[in-house]
């Protein structure tokens, strides 16, 4: 057969002569590659369309012939003429690029829509990126989603993803939950971590879907074992709480300190508590200051308050009451009630500052503002 093949292409049949580069081109040696590259230029010359975009295509990509984006533009160009969505779609990301030709959004835009027209998924997507993102064509998040659906339609996940986002947040469209939800989940089951977390978040919170705690624990683990860090966050807290799985405090370290590891100030906060508490882990006060230290630094208030108290206390680690005031100071600025009370407890005692019952009154005065009732009665104790 390869034979009869051969023989055919070497008669001038510019069919064969395609097919015949075809065969040669699926090897993995590189002569058979430079073969195939003659062959698809004696077939593309005698005006086969595929051999002209196959032509274009090795000097695009420089496989089995020297790359040379001015010679695959030609060749994608005549085929593109001739109406191949193949050729077309690459004639838009030349153009849209500047690659082998002046840059041309314009033409890219067109080139896509005809690509689109045929039913080309990756032509719909990137002509869709255009109307999304305004670059070459005035902005439409209508046209935008005209295209994504095209690809989306074919499976193209960023395509169900991107939609869904427009349907999700209503972006020039009108919102819609429920189809959000259901393009989500089509981007989701083929791995895409955002997607995932995205419907696990709707599931969770019963947007354009039924509440669904279990199904969303399930998409949140799915987008946390792939390192989604807020997945992890949360995955960590529902074992934590037995929220659509059975609570599992060894499980919900585990999350907490994979996100905690990643930088995530809340979950480093909760590790800390664990660590402090001795769940699902061993009591640790030490590695718990380390955590809370971490968090602190990233502003998280809660986490500030919590150093201040474990400094306060000294259990398990040497008590340091002036490092305390430092925090209950940084966190009271912020309004922080709990330690605008303690600082009051602190100066009005003498604790690890000298002692000040106008300071203590000053930082009472603040929590009984906010409606701290142990902060108003110490308050009116010292006016007595």
């Amino acid at each position: 057969m390869r034979v009869d093949l051969k023989a055919a292409a070497e008669k001038g049949d510019r069919d064969s002569q395609f097919n015949w580069a075809e065969q040669l081109y699926l090897s993995s040696q590189p002569e058979d590659q430079r073969e195939a590259a003659r062959w698809y230029e004696r077939a593309a010359h005698s005006g086969h369309t595929g051999a002209q975009f196959k032509y274009g295509l090795i000097h695009f990509l420089g496989r089995g012939i020297t790359r040379d984006h001015e010679i695959a533009w030609a060749w994608f160009k005549r085929a593109a003429d001739d109406g191949l969505p193949g050729a077309q779609y690459y004639a838009g990301v030349m153009c849209e690029n500047g690659t082998g030709v002046q840059r041309d959004l314009a033409a890219a835009s067109r080139w896509y829509e005809a690509a689109s027209n045929a039913g080309h998924a990756e032509a719909a997507f990137n002509l869709a990126l255009l109307y999304h993102q305004g670059r070459g064509v005035e902005t439409s998040p209508v046209r935008a989603a005209q295209f994504y659906t095209v690809a989306a339609d074919k499976g193209h996940v960023q395509a169900q993803f991107n939609l869904a986002l427009i349907y999700h947040q209503g972006q020039g469209l009108q919102r819609d939950a429920a189809k959000a939800a259901t393009l989500y989940r089509q981007a989701a089951d083929k791995d895409y971590v955002t997607a995932q977390f995205n419907l696990a978040l709707m599931l969770h919170q019963g947007d354009g879907v039924a509440p669904d705690l279990e199904e969303a624990a399930y998409y949140y683990r799915k987008a946390a074992e792939s390192g989604h860090v807020t997945a992890q966050f949360i995955l960590g807290t529902l074992y934590a709480n037995g929220e659509g799985v059975k609570p599992d405090q060894i499980e919900s370290v585990r999350w907490f300190t994979r996100a905690a590891e990643q930088g995530h100030m809340k979950a480093q906060y909760q590790l800390a508590l664990k660590l402090v508490r001795g769940e699902g882990t061993a009591k640790n006060p030490a590695a718990a200051a380390t955590w809370l230290g971490k968090s602190a630094d990233q502003g998280y208030v809660k986490a500030v308050y919590s150093l201040g108290q474990l400094f306060r206390l000294g259990e398990g680690i040497p008590a340091n009451p002036k490092f305390a005031i430092e925090c209950f100071v940084r966190a009271a600025q912020t309004g922080h009630v709990e330690s605008q009370y303690c600082l009051g407890t602190m100066y009005e005692a003498g604790e690890g500052v000298e002692r000040s019952t106008s300071e203590a009154t000053k930082w009472y005065a603040r929590a009984a503002k906010q409606g701290h009732q142990k902060a108003l009665q110490n308050l009116s104790r010292l006016h007595e």
